[in-house]
């Protein structure tokens, strides 16, 4: 009522009173912009930026509670198996956080247990696209099973060859055969083959 009275000296001090009395969040933020704004019709500039900093951090973390929560939702949905339901609700939660990789993530989950191939791949690309470490997880996540064949999936994660898995083989091999060759082929982009003499341990 103050403010459309333009009584903004008189509202400024209401405002400053709320704040040190106010315990609910809500009506501290309620309080913290109509100060705000209060200070922009007072032309004092440089205090209604300060106070609508504090009141834009509040939204922030409204905005990522909001999420979570969607997000909580939908990972019990699919610990439940309602698929179609879990990936409704990391819809909600992107409306709010979109560039989280960890929602992409849980849709990718969903899609690749319901066996919708393109839908689990995309999803699965949006997500490392967003956060490079959840690459590691798709690797050995039991939820991608079905698709871990798929050339496509093996693109998008990636292949890493393992130098002491290989040793390791070979000092196997070396070890339990004789006068033979083994010849393998390692996927790093190319093919890639060898030969190992067991008989001399080298290889040709």
């Amino acid at each position: 009522a103050l403010l459309s009275l333009e009584r903004y000296e008189e509202a400024l001090t209401i405002f400053d009173q709320a704040l040190k009395i106010q315990k609910n969040p809500y009506d501290a933020h309620t309080a913290q912009k109509n100060k705000a704004l209060t200070l922009l019709q007072l032309e004092k500039y440089e205090e209604s930026v300060e106070w609508y900093e504090k009141a834009l951090e509040w939204n922030e973390k409204v905005i990522k509670d909001i999420s979570q929560n969607w997000c909580n939702r939908g990972y019990a949905l699919y610990c439940s198996k309602n698929y179609d339901e879990a990936i409704k609700s990391n819809d909600k939660a992107l409306e709010y956080t979109p560039k989280n990789g960890l929602i992409f993530y849980s849709k990718a989950c969903c899609y690749s247990l319901q066996n919708k191939v393109e839908l689990a791949l995309d999803n699965l690309k949006k997500a490392i696209s967003l956060d490079s470490e959840i690459k590691k997880s798709a690797k050995t996540d039991s939820d991608f099973d079905n698709i871990r064949s798929d050339e496509r999936f093996q693109a998008i994660v990636g292949t890493e060859f393992n130098v002491e898995a290989v040793q390791q083989f070979f000092n196997e091999a070396l070890k339990n055969y004789d006068d033979q060759q083994i010849v393998y082929v390692g996927d790093l982009g190319t093919s890639v083959e060898s030969s190992i003499d067991l008989q001399n341990g080298r290889a040709s």
